[in-house]
């Protein structure tokens, strides 16, 4: 009976023991794993960041792009000489950039099981493509293309409205009541006083290419001088505003809508616009940034939006 409780006893040390260990096991999985998990975390925030800033430097200079991006690596509190491996480059035509990072993962409690570290490694995509939806901030004026390639001065938004002849007798390319605003959402309206608020503040609603809108005849000038004193005051005496491109202004009043076709960044300036009228003046840019969507099979009207896409 002795020799029973014995064994007995000898058999529950062994299984204790062997218990032991496994749960020394399980627990250095936990902890190591949630390490790793940390890092992964870390890491992939700071490459999703570089990806984002070398963005906004493409398509025009990888170089820049690709110091940008390696800055805001080192930035986010990865040391570049403490990863095992990382990589940036260009793709599509340089409208895209990649940011590729590996770092190595030191265990606590897996060493005693024979594993004393691991590579946790992450990758991040980001674009700067012409913009196929704005977020919001478009502002009420409609221009064709044609329109973007003149320089100088331009005209936005005309008096008297359309509808006659030109000076050598063709159509007006704006048609009858329309002076070159057109109807975009500001917190559920796009006519009347909504139009003082867009020009001010910008619409409030996502647009699209693709989207069809009306023109808004009977523009009135108090409405006008309201929006750009608003933006003036607000933005300074110079502001690039950006406006939607649409495929005709050739329509009497809102009898038909008209399409988006794309963006276009317009510069405006107080001192070319005073005093206020119906007639609102400046130029257009050849690029600017946007909040919105970017579409790299789009076609580059020179608005262009950056986005994380991996």
């Amino acid at each position: 009976m002795k020799t029973k409780i014995l064994n007995e006893r000898g058999s529950a040390i062994i299984f204790i023991a062997i218990s032991m260990v496994v749960l020394i096991g399980f627990g250095a999985l936990a902890v190591d794993v949630g390490l790793m998990t940390y890092h992964k975390g870390k890491l992939q925030n700071a490459v999703d960041a570089a990806a984002l800033a070398g963005a906004h430097e493409i398509p025009e200079s990888t170089t820049q792009g690709g110091s940008v991006a390696q800055e805001y690596l080192a930035n986010n509190g990865e040391d570049v000489a403490s990863l095992v491996s990382h990589n940036i480059y260009f793709e599509q035509s340089n409208k895209k950039i990649v940011v590729e990072a590996t770092y190595r993962v030191d265990f606590f409690f897996a060493k005693v099981l024979g594993k004393d570290s691991a590579d946790v490694s992450v990758r991040a995509a980001a674009i700067n493509a012409p913009t196929e939806k704005m977020s919001d901030g478009l502002r009420p004026f409609g221009v064709l293309y044609e329109d973007t390639k003149k320089s100088g001065l331009v005209h936005l938004q005309i008096n008297p409205p359309g509808g006659d002849k030109d000076k050598d007798g063709e159509p007006d390319e704006v048609g009858p009541g329309n002076t070159g605003t057109v109807g975009l959402d500001y917190n559920g309206k796009d006519t009347g006083n909504a139009i003082e608020d867009a020009i001010h503040y910008g619409t409030t609603k996502a647009y699209s290419v693709g989207d069809f809108i009306n023109t808004e005849p009977g523009v009135s000038g108090g409405n006008m001088k309201k929006g750009l004193e608003g933006l003036f005051d607000d933005y300074g005496d110079e502001v690039i505003i950006t406006i939607p491109i649409v495929n005709t202004l050739g329509v009497a009043g809102r009898s038909e809508t008209v399409k988006i076709i794309g963006f276009a960044g317009f510069r405006v300036r107080k001192g070319d616009n005073l005093p206020y009228g119906k007639i609102v003046v400046g130029e257009f840019v050849d690029y600017v940034l946007a909040t919105g969507v970017g579409d790299m099979g789009g076609t580059d009207y020179g608005v262009r939006s950056v986005n994380l896409v991996e």
